[in-house]
């Protein structure tokens, strides 16, 4: 199953159909989405609720792990103990997975998250946390990627049942990390951040992103993912390059080129035709 979307719901002119962007109005265009609002706050499962009632049923979500739970953020301010935050977590996207909707759940580490028996540790400790959720991680430190250490990060990864995120993202000239493929999981992640490197290393949120995908480019995406593909059950793409607005227009152009059905719609929105 391949799903193709966005990073967030919000910021995408292309595809609003008023000055306020919305969820109800973002899932006519795509049926996945990455819930990058819960980074900073995790949300009440009112919420997440809420954001359930307001997609079609094939509709994904992709939760992104709070910062605290990155090792980006001190959650000793919001939290009694690391259980209690992860507890927290889990409650709140609980609706997601009683309504079938829950896709897989990201955490994306900083750069600080190098190849140590440390950090090795920690993924463990999320497995035990969270023992039988999908989850996903993306790496920014290249170490994970280097021959020795590659081969005990896909034996961690296979035996804790994590997916490793395939990242299209600049490649920096001190360990870059690569576009890598390889099942872990019954689940492909596949996140494109774009390729503009001055921007990526300038750490500037108004230039990290600013990319456009040119027709080229994507077919070679979708040529590698592809040749990889058949050996997992659900394959999702999302495109984050959207610091100059370029993301639905690229994501909806993949999409064509793996030549997906249209959306399911809302039943509310089907009142409308």
């Amino acid at each position: 199953m391949f799903k193709v979307g966005l990073s967030s719901f919000k910021d995408h002119p292309d595809i609003q159909l008023t000055n306020k962007s919305t969820l109800y109005d973002y899932a006519r265009s795509f049926n996945l989405i990455e819930l990058d609002l819960g980074y900073h706050v995790i949300p009440a499962p009112v919420q997440v609720d809420k954001w359930v009632q307001q997609v079609p049923p094939s509709f994904q979500f992709i939760p992104k792990a709070y910062a605290g739970m990155t090792l980006q953020e001190s959650w000793q301010r919001h939290y009694e103990s690391e259980s209690a935050m992860f507890t927290a977590f889990a409650q709140s996207y609980q609706p997601l997975r009683e309504a079938g909707k829950l896709g897989i759940v990201l955490f994306q580490f900083s750069q600080s998250f190098d190849f140590s028996n440390e950090h090795g540790a920690y993924l463990q400790k999320i497995r035990h946390y969270l023992p039988d959720w999908p989850l996903a991680v993306e790496f920014r430190h290249g170490s994970w990627f280097q021959r020795e250490a590659l081969k005990k990060t896909l034996g961690l990864f296979q035996r804790l049942k994590l997916s490793l995120v395939a990242v299209d993202e600049p490649q920096r000239g001190t360990l870059p990390v690569p576009f890598f493929i390889y099942p872990t999981s019954e689940t492909l992640l596949v996140r494109c951040h774009g390729r503009n490197l001055a921007g990526w290393v300038s750490g500037k949120k108004e230039y990290r992103t600013l990319y456009q995908y040119p027709p080229e480019e994507l077919q070679e995406l979708q040529a590698k993912i592809l040749k990889k593909a058949v050996a997992f059950k659900n394959v999702y793409i999302i495109f984050n390059n959207n610091a100059g607005h370029h993301a639905a227009l690229n994501a909806k152009s993949f999409a064509s080129l793996l030549d997906l059905p249209p959306v399911d719609l809302h039943p509310n929105q089907l009142d409308l035709f």
